[in-house]
């Protein structure tokens, strides 16, 4: 493996995603439809971050711990739990705040963070941190919100590192 800054960037993340599943909200959500301006009917691509964090102290399960944080979080920003929707009667798209929930993966990599490619600049290779398709058929199906965890290792502690990457709009298959 190559070090940050050593070179060639490394092209084999040795990710390995576990199944998604879907986060529902820690409370049930009035359902309502939001109104989406003019600008949001024409730009609907998805935006990926990517958001590296350092040790993790002991902290086993981190996956669980953040997909826990997020069943609370969509309690107020429940319009992320929800899905685009098709307004009939305008001809225009909305966001139905259902509560279908948003989607979630957990990931783990054999490589330290500092075995990465440098973070600070775009590469191809962390294409591998974001989950490429869901299945599904509609863009009405499609969780607006997706996030993974991926959790790396520190060589010699073995204490847990990670990033987690979130985007709206997942990629449609």
């Amino acid at each position: 493996m190559e070090e940050i800054g050593s070179g060639d960037p490394v092209l084999d993340l040795k990710i390995k995603v576990q199944k998604p599943f879907l986060v529902f909200p820690a409370e049930e959500t009035e359902r309502r439809f939001l109104f989406l301006s003019n600008f949001d009917q024409n730009l609907v691509f998805t935006v990926e971050t990517l958001h590296f964090f350092g040790k993790l102290g002991g902290q086993d399960d981190v996956a669980e711990i953040v997909a826990s944080a997020l069943r609370k979080l969509l309690v107020p920003y429940d319009y992320t739990a929800g899905r685009l929707a098709l307004n009939s009667e305008e001809g225009r798209l909305e966001i139905d705040c259902n509560g279908e929930g948003a989607l979630f993966a957990a990931a783990t990599s054999e490589l330290t963070l500092a075995q990465l490619p440098d973070i600070g600049y775009p590469n191809p290779a962390f294409s591998q941190l974001i989950l490429q398709e869901y299945g599904a058929q509609k863009l009405q199906d499609l969780p607006l919100l997706f996030i993974q965890v991926c959790i790396y290792f520190h060589a010699l502690t073995r204490k847990l590192y990670g990033d987690i990457v979130a985007y709206l709009f997942p990629k449609k298959t």
